[in-house]
């Protein structure tokens, strides 16, 4: 990587918002989210939440108190691409009522992807997919009277079934066509299912709204063996300046919204790690 491209991406890094996921905290204690995160020096958040307990207003206090933005949002585990009709409703409205709640929030992303526990359709891959395509056309109409983000995650075919890769996640955001419904790129699960994560990130351009980091062993930037440049050369090649959002994370494998035992010191080297690594570009633009 020449002098001349490192400088280039470190420009577009400046104009991205970097941000941390509250979930990977294990905790739902957000006064204390909100500190460590403002203490990092992130910009914001992306924001897991019981939307049925707590006020979205008070929520957003809770963050701006900090200089902090709600940049997006985490949804619960349930299931657009159920085989029963009830299941696949119910799951629909989560989000629905998801998206009112991250509106009210000043108008974040909101990221969507399948249930995650199930990595084989119930009953075929055709049907699963077409269940999937029509609960995604009812979230983006939604959004779009929301003027919400809805941002679709391929996950590793460990833990899902149809979107698993981002020429997956491409062909779901075409087949909706729609200017509220777009795609995240994580490069954990990247680094698990995709040839040329550079590639996939261009490839993904038109519909790439959100990036979310964490190295090859889910630690911060640096402690795996992800090579990370390659991937912010395709950043700044199409034009990126969405968030970039932490997501690396300790003692847990994903997102919960009951507590979890986490090493808490172990997890903010991790995030001061990545958050240092991504200031320092950002720092060398300015």
């Amino acid at each position: 990587m020449n002098a001349q491209l490192a400088n280039r991406e470190a420009r577009d890094l400046a104009n991205n918002p970097i941000g941390v996921c509250s979930w990977i905290f294990g905790h739902h204690n957000y006064q204390e989210i909100a500190r460590t995160a403002a203490e990092l020096g992130l910009d914001g958040i992306e924001l897991l939440v019981d939307i049925y307990k707590h006020d979205p207003h008070k929520i957003k206090e809770i963050f701006s108190a900090q200089g902090l933005t709600i940049l997006s949002m985490t949804p619960d585990n349930v299931d657009i691409a159920s085989p029963e009709a009830n299941t696949r409703a119910q799951s629909i409205r989560y989000y629905e009522l998801l998206i009112e709640y991250a509106a009210a929030l000043g108008s974040p992303a909101i990221t969507a992807h399948e249930v995650v526990g199930r990595n084989q359709p119930v009953d075929n891959r055709t049907l699963e997919w077409q269940r999937l395509v029509d609960s995604c056309y009812r979230l983006a109409a939604k959004a779009s009277q929301a003027n919400i983000q809805v941002v679709f995650e391929p996950l590793n075919r460990n833990i899902v079934s149809s979107v698993i890769n981002s020429s997956q996640a491409l062909k779901l955001a075409q087949q909706i066509n729609s200017d509220s419904f777009g795609i995240v790129l994580d490069t954990f699960h990247m680094t698990k299912e995709e040839q040329d994560c550079a590639l996939a990130i261009e490839q993904c351009h038109a519909f790439l709204k959100l990036y979310q980091i964490a190295d090859s062993n889910r630690l911060g930037i640096g402690q795996g063996e992800t090579p990370f440049m390659p991937q912010f050369a395709a950043l700044e090649r199409i034009g990126y300046h969405s968030p970039v959002v932490i997501e690396c994370c300790v003692n847990i494998t994903g997102p919960s919204l009951s507590a979890q035992k986490v090493d808490q010191h172990r997890l903010r080297e991790s995030i001061a790690i990545s958050a240092q690594w991504l200031q320092q570009h950002r720092m060398t633009a300015e």
